[in-house]
């Protein structure tokens, strides 16, 4: 049986970015799709560009909104390679400069940009 992957960046996804605060507010909408997703049998993917020093702090994150996510990638690169090696079928991110590339490179692959708190379809034209 075919199981569908989503993946995610963490900063400005799945919580507001601040300057100067570790972890900002959780975007809740992106979390309860995430968490409703995972529940039907979904596997959850973060994709992130915090060093690998913030492992515990990005992990208690996941932890505390109930997200059981099955892999966490640290790196500044590599994210179309990722997303292809484990099948992704849908990416969230923030940020346009991640989702223009990768939705040149997988244009099958459907892209979300979450902004002000909201998802939103994403595509390059």
């Amino acid at each position: 049986m075919k199981r569908n992957v989503i993946a995610f960046d963490f900063d400005g996804t799945l919580h507001s970015n601040r300057e100067g605060d570790p972890i900002g507010a959780p975007i809740q909408p992106v979390i309860d799709y995430l968490y409703e997703s995972e529940q039907t049998g979904t596997q959850l993917i973060l994709i992130t560009m915090r060093p690998k020093s913030d492992r515990k702090e990005v992990k208690g994150f996941l932890a505390r909104h109930h997200l059981n996510v099955s892999k966490i990638y640290f790196t500044y690169s590599d994210r179309i390679d990722i997303l292809s090696r484990n099948k992704v079928c849908v990416y969230l991110d923030d940020r346009l400069s991640n989702l223009r590339p990768i939705q040149k490179a997988l244009p099958l692959l459907s892209c979300w940009r979450v902004i002000h708190g909201h998802m939103k379809p994403f595509s390059v034209s």
